[in-house]
C-alpha cells in the first residue's frame, strides 16, 4: 500500500493506516513469541497495547475511506467488510485478555 501511494495510485491520506498497518505485521511476530515463551505482565500490557493501536488503525480505515474514498488496492470491493471484521476480532481479544481466567494465565508462575 505504501508504494501504491508512494506511486500516487491511493491519496497521501491512505499513509497514516498504511504505516499502522505495517507496525501490527512486524509487531506481531515478538508478540506472538511473548505469549508463548514470555508469559507475564509486560507480554500482557504488550497485548492490551498491540490490540488498541490494531483498533485505532481499523477505525483510521473508516475514516479515510468515508472522507477520501478507498485505496486503489480495494477497487471493485466493500473497503468497510474488513475493517469491520478486523475490530471485531480485535475487541474479542482485547475483552478476552480481561476474563479472570484467561488474565491469570498471563500472571501464573509456573512460566
Amino acid at each position: 500500500m505504501i508504494q501504491d501511494i508512494d506511486a500516487g495510485g491511493s491519496s497521501e491520506a491512505w499513509r497514516y493506516p498504511a504505516y499502522l498497518d505495517l507496525f501490527a505485521v512486524v509487531g506481531a511476530v515478538p508478540l506472538i513469541w511473548a505469549v508463548w515463551a514470555r508469559r507475564g505482565f509486560l507480554t500482557w500490557v504488550a497485548l492490551v497495547v498491540y490490540w488498541t493501536i490494531s483498533i485505532v488503525d481499523h477505525i483510521g480505515n473508516f475514516v479515510t475511506t468515508t472522507f477520501v474514498g478507498a485505496p486503489s488496492i480495494a477497487e471493485g470491493m466493500n473497503p468497510f467488510i474488513i475493517p469491520v471484521i478486523q475490530t471485531v476480532f480485535d475487541l474479542v481479544f482485547l475483552v478476552l485478555l480481561f476474563v479472570p481466567h484467561l488474565r491469570d494465565g498471563f500472571f501464573a508462575s509456573s512460566r
